[in-house]
C-alpha cells in the first residue's frame, strides 16, 4: 500500500482496527511532530467496538483524567493492574 503524502513535519496515525473487515468511523488523522492522538471508542451491545472520534493532544501533556481508568475503578473498586 502506498503511503499518502503529508506536509513536512506531519505524520499519519491510523485508527486501531475494529476487526470488522470494513471501514467504519475514523480511519486516520494527520499529526504534527509534537502531537499525539487519543482515540474515542463507541461500544455496541452486540460486542462491536468502533473508533468514532479522536482528540489531538500535545506530546507529554499530563492527561490527568482517564475515562478507561475511571470505568475500571467504578466496576472493580480498589483493584490495581
Amino acid at each position: 500500500m502506498t503511503q499518502p503524502q503529508t506536509e513536512k513535519g506531519k505524520r499519519i496515525e491510523y485508527a486501531p482496527s475494529c476487526g470488522l473487515g470494513a471501514s467504519f468511523g475514523v480511519i486516520s488523522v494527520v499529526l504534527g511532530e509534537d502531537e499525539d492522538v487519543q482515540w474515542c471508542w463507541t461500544h455496541y451491545p452486540d460486542g462491536r467496538s468502533v473508533v468514532t472520534g479522536y482528540e489531538v493532544v500535545k506530546k507529554g501533556r499530563d492527561e490527568g483524567f482517564s475515562f478507561e481508568e475511571a470505568v475500571k475503578e467504578l466496576l472493580w473498586p480498589g483493584e490495581r493492574n
